[in-house]
């Protein structure tokens, strides 16, 4: 453990030091005076107006036509003046048009009394509706959906917020699809108020739907088939809006670009084909955030992240991360794209990590190298080579193991909503690994794990959260004390079973401890099996309170003995993700252990 105790002191300063430094700033502006304007006071309205007679859609929708209550005598002449007018206006959008008003206004004080007595009528509704669309997007699918979802309809409601609604729609849809040069060749709406009933005549003409054409970047450091990569489409396919949001990030992520703008160039479009115009700047060379936070596992965290998206043409980057805290750990990845940028990456990795797995404290290195592929449908999949270095000490004796490991790893993640606090997803990661003493690695080992996440808000305000993690090791008997602690499984925890420590759950062995008393130690297992299943209630859309039990444990082949707890929580739905207090409570055990877990993420 040299390495960290000569590391950790003066790492623990310097991150004291820039946190006091930020305070310290953040006092020093608290404390400058600050100017406040006095607020002036509304005026009054010089009417009170009371709209009697209507149901509470019309009244709310004449209050909508009319114009803001006066506050002078000049606009309370106009308001009056125009106020049966306005009034008619508001009826007749919603189809009442042989509607009758009364209107009484009393001048007899400062601010006039105003009583409207509204008799609406009978409603006008649709006779004949003809919602045509010609040209090349007549037998486009989306805007079939836009016609087919119309409230227009014979012996529906005349409204002519939907008539409106309906023809933006066509042109809002036409546009998106490429059809630019669409338009209404008709277009009325007719009205026989002695029968009540309304006719509707809408024909849109699409003409020819334009098609991408090509893409033309501005003069940028990075190799021209590394840009073109991360165009999705190829030229000539139909134009969509759709299709230029995806090449915006597509860029993005590619996290080389401080500034970009993607413009379609539609007016010098060429037998339909629309010039695609790249303006882009390069990111910031280098980027270092700062970061703190807390979880009751690792107790508080200092972390410093270097990042260098570009390093030369080829579109390498590294990152460099650093945290400090009770399991400290130094990652450094470097990246090199292969037949894409971001889908399609060779991934070099070194780490140094100290963890502590049961009764037993470990220090790790580590170097992996890995082709990571993202293969469609948002399944990411790795090919990867790892070797571990590792160190621990257990059942009063020191140990050291070194593994080269092959494995394969699949990943998914869906979700909907805010990414801060999904309302419904899933995710799942499946890998497998093996180390053998054919090529040099101290025990043999073939491991399997699959980690599973599913969340879902079926009803308003009431969420549910299942999650499943197993794993599985073949390794013989007589080398599983041999076995690096980072490879065996432990249970227990903020993300595992709580009301019980980090990875304290497991299998154990016995020893003699320095005073010379046998004492059973938490040496961890060849299996685990862990399951959870929470309830959540939204207070507000910022606070809800949960629900839990969690089950499960580590173990070897013939000892499985779960436990369980059971729990509330307080969530705070913040800013930055859900900060949540979980009060775990082990329900199996003789003495029941009694746990507060603290943690900041939407977890999914």
């Amino acid at each position: 453990m040299t390495f960290w105790r000569q590391l950790k002191p003066n790492l623990w300063l310097a991150a004291l030091f820039i946190l006091l430094s930020m305070n310290l700033a953040h006092a020093e502006d608290s404390e400058r005076p600050r100017l406040l304007k006095k607020r002036e006071k509304a005026p009054e309205p010089l009417v009170q107006l009371a709209i009697r007679g209507a149901s509470d859609r019309i009244t709310a929708n004449i209050e909508a036509y009319l114009t803001p209550l006066p506050t002078t005598a000049a606009e309370r002449r106009a308001f009056v003046f125009t106020l049966e007018k306005q009034a008619q206006q508001a009826l007749e959008a919603l189809g009442y048009y042989n509607a009758e008003l009364s209107l009484v206004v009393e001048q007899d004080s400062e601010i006039w009394p105003i009583n409207l007595e509204v008799k609406p009528g009978p409603q006008v509704h649709y006779r004949f509706v003809m919602i045509w669309v010609e040209g090349e997007a007549s037998g486009d699918p989306e805007l079939g959906k836009v016609l087919e979802n119309s409230a227009i309809a014979p012996g529906k409601p005349l409204h002519h917020g939907q008539y409106q609604t309906l023809k933006n729609s066509i042109l809002s849809e036409a546009l998106v699809r490429g059809y630019f040069d669409g338009k209404f060749v008709q277009s009325s709406l007719e009205v026989d108020r002695d029968q009540n009933l309304a006719d509707v005549t809408l024909v849109f003409d699409s003409g020819e739907r334009y098609l991408l054409g090509e893409v033309r970047f501005n003069e940028f450091d990075l190799e021209p088939e590394l840009l073109e990569a991360l165009i999705p489409f190829e030229p000539g396919q139909a134009y969509t809006s759709d299709a230029i949001a995806s090449f915006n990030s597509s860029l993005l992520e590619s996290g080389y670009f401080g500034d970009l703008r993607v413009l379609p160039l539609v007016d010098k479009a060429e037998q339909q084909r629309i010039p695609i115009d790249v303006q882009l700047s390069a990111a910031s060379r280098h980027t270092v955030d700062l970061g703190v936070g807390y979880t009751t596992d690792n107790g508080p965290r200092a972390t410093t992240t270097w990042r260098t998206p570009k390093i030369n043409r080829a579109g390498h980057s590294q990152q460099l991360t650093l945290e400090l805290s009770k399991n400290p750990q130094l990652n450094w990845v470097y990246r090199i794209p292969l037949e894409h940028p971001t889908q399609d990456q060779l991934l070099f990795n070194a780490v140094i990590d100290q963890d502590q797995y049961g009764d037993i404290d470990s220090e790790q290195y580590g170097l992996r190298v890995a082709r990571q592929t993202h293969l469609g449908g948002g399944w990411v999949r790795e090919y990867y080579l790892r070797w571990i270095q590792e160190q621990w000490k257990a059942v009063g004796q020191d140990f050291d193991a070194q593994l080269l490991l092959p494995g394969i790893s699949w990943s998914k993640t869906k979700r909907w909503g805010s990414p801060l606090d999904p309302r419904r997803g899933f995710r799942q990661s499946y890998s497998i690994e093996h180390a053998d003493t054919i090529w040099g690695a101290d025990t043999r080992i073939t491991q399997a794990r699959s980690q599973l996440k599913w969340i879902d808000t079926p009803f308003a305000g009431h969420r549910f959260v299942l999650r499943a993690d197993l794993g599985a090791s073949q390794v013989d008997n007589a080398e599983l004390l041999d076995l690096p602690p980072s490879m065996r499984f432990f249970a227990g925890g903020d993300i595992s079973i709580r009301g019980f420590g980090y990875q304290s759950l497991g299998p154990k062995e016995e020893t003699i401890n320095d005073q010379g008393e046998t004492v059973s130690l938490v040496v961890g297992g060849r299996y685990l099996m862990v399951g959870s299943a929470e309830y959540q209630y939204y207070l507000s859309d910022s606070w809800r309170v949960a629900t839990f039990i969690d089950a499960g444990n580590a173990f070897n082949t013939q000892d499985f003995s779960p436990v369980y707890s059971v729990g509330i929580g307080l969530h705070w739905i913040s800013p930055v993700g859900p900060i949540k207090a979980d009060f775990g409570y082990g329900i199996s055990e003789d003495d029941p252990p009694f746990r507060l877990h603290l943690t900041i993420g939407s977890g999914l």
